[in-house]
């Protein structure tokens, strides 16, 4: 999966769409927040790759790495055993668009480095779908609100909890004084008739805090 569809992005998606041993054995996802930009770039390796009599398998993805559970949903879809991450949060030639006394040019490329670094996968985090639904019933969520782990949980007359990964299974870890090897109970078999999902650890860290 190539995220990002940019300069460097494409350049890797053209790359690879062309190089034998790949295009005619792997699968590419190429994802980018941008679909019209995305799907024309896709189709432009595509076409290119088809000139040299290759037939590459392309599959173009929207994802905006800003959303979080947007994003897990595309990585838990396509399950992709690699992840090539070009996406920034500001492309390297604006910097020329500034008058020249407030370009900063003496540490090179340093400057970029905050704006690739808060988009890194390792940073948005890989969320495993717990096959339940908390209680909405919204035009969203006609069905319920898918819950992940990492989810932020309400339930009625009861503390809130974090949903987290354990051996046996899902879990669900008191919000208070939040720790994920305290009083643990299991998700698989608990009433979610009461359960509202109401934001997860990596968009609103705040409601943990909340909850000391």
């Amino acid at each position: 999966m190539i995220i990002g569809l940019g300069a460097l992005g494409y350049s890797v998606l053209e790359t690879l769409s062309r190089t034998p041993t790949i295009s005619e054995w792997v699968k590419i996802i190429a994802a980018d927040v941008d679909e019209d930009r995305g799907l024309r770039k896709v189709n432009l390796a595509v076409a290119i790759a088809d000139k040299l009599g290759l037939h590459p398998d392309v599959e173009f993805a929207g994802m905006n790495l800003l959303n979080v559970d947007s994003s897990a949903e595309t990585l838990r879809k396509y399950s992709p055993d690699l992840v090539f991450q070009s996406a920034t949060l500001q492309s390297w030639w604006v910097i020329e668009y500034l008058p020249e006394d407030e370009q900063i040019l003496d540490g090179g490329l340093g400057h970029l480095f905050p704006n690739v670094k808060n988009l890194t996968l390792d940073h948005l985090t890989y969320r495993e779908y717990t096959g339940l639904r908390d209680n909405k019933r919204t035009d969203e969520y006609p069905k319920g609100q898918e819950i992940y782990e990492g989810c932020i949980c309400s339930q009625k007359d009861e503390p809130n909890f974090v949903v987290e990964s354990s051996p046996g299974g899902f879990i669900g870890v008191d919000i208070n004084g939040w720790d994920p090897m305290a009083s643990p109970f299991p998700l698989v078999g608990s009433d979610m008739s009461e359960t509202e999902v109401i934001g997860n650890i990596y968009e609103s860290p705040e409601l943990l805090k909340a909850g000391q």
